[in-house]
């Protein structure tokens, strides 16, 4: 058990499920997630494996759509909040590492991406390590809402 190459954690808009990578395992699990920080409800959100990757970093839209970048298949993919694939944007970049909304109107879809991972992954591309920029996808992503901490603990 336990992760071994652990990726991503990202919020549902309503903060209720905690959505996690496990990279090595090729999973995206989720989880019920309580006001007081407690994670119950542990399962397999997708299994990212037939779409030729394991999951790395992820974000959430403003739908509830989850989008994780495809390492090894050189893309990003929007999964919808009941596990399934709506969508696939291939990248000009080798390895897309992870994506985030940002912009004015958090409409603009950012993804990272590796030259030198420094173990497994290298690309000699001269557009490996680029930061990449997709706009006009029709979705925005969700402000960041800092970690305020948790609530007490009951008396």
């Amino acid at each position: 058990g336990g992760n071994i190459v652990s990726n991503a954690t990202c919020f549902s808009p309503d903060g209720r499920t905690l959505y996690h990578a496990d990279s090595h395992a090729g999973v995206i699990r989720a989880f019920d997630y309580g006001l007081d920080g407690s994670i119950t409800q542990e399962r397999v959100f997708v299994d990212t494996r037939p779409d030729g990757s394991g999951p790395d970093g992820a974000t959430v839209d403003a739908e509830g759509c989850v989008w994780v970048a495809l390492v090894l298949a050189g893309k990003v993919a929007r999964y919808a909040p009941d596990g399934r694939l709506l969508r696939t944007l291939s990248l000009p970049v080798s390895y897309p590492t992870c994506p985030c909304f940002g912009g004015a109107d958090l409409d603009t879809l950012f993804v990272t991406s590796i030259r030198d991972s420094g173990n497994a992954l290298r690309s000699t591309d001269p557009a490996a390590g680029a930061l990449v920029t997709v706009t006009g996808l029709g979705v925005r992503g969700l402000p960041k809402v800092p970690f305020a901490g948790l609530p007490p603990p009951s008396a």
